[in-house]
């Protein structure tokens, strides 16, 4: 199964870092997803879950459909978003950060900018 690593973290004694694909056997995510979630105590007493207490879960996006299944326990559909208007996205976030780019640049280039941008921001 494979995970995209979404924020660094510490995972199999190796730090794992953002923008990363990750591979973990079956048996390992269903021990991660036994680990369960943090409950969260509400004003009126009940309780509600809140984030994963697996760092793998909760650093992570499943990748595959499989790992989707297993975790969430249905797959959602993916929205179809074409690169014009992925670009556009992009170019919309680089200038809310204040960061360079250049228009010639293809999606693959942008969206490496921007992650590094959004690193050099702290966001």
């Amino acid at each position: 199964m494979q995970f995209i690593v979404v924020n660094d973290f510490k995972f199999g004694g190796v730090i794992r870092k953002s923008g990363s694909v990750l591979t973990v056997q079956k048996k390992d995510v269903q021990s991660e997803i036994t680990k369960g979630k943090k409950q969260i105590k509400q004003a009126d007493g009940t309780f509600k879950d809140g984030n994963w207490l697996s760092g793998l879960l909760n650093h992570c996006t499943p990748d595959d459909d499989e790992a989707e299944l297993l975790i969430f326990g249905e797959v959602k559909e993916a929205e179809e978003v074409s690169e014009d208007d992925r670009i556009a996205e992009i170019y919309a976030e680089m200038d809310k950060l204040g960061a360079a780019y250049d228009r010639r640049w293809k999606l693959a280039r942008l969206e490496n900018e921007l992650v590094k941008a959004k690193k050099l921001n702290g966001v």
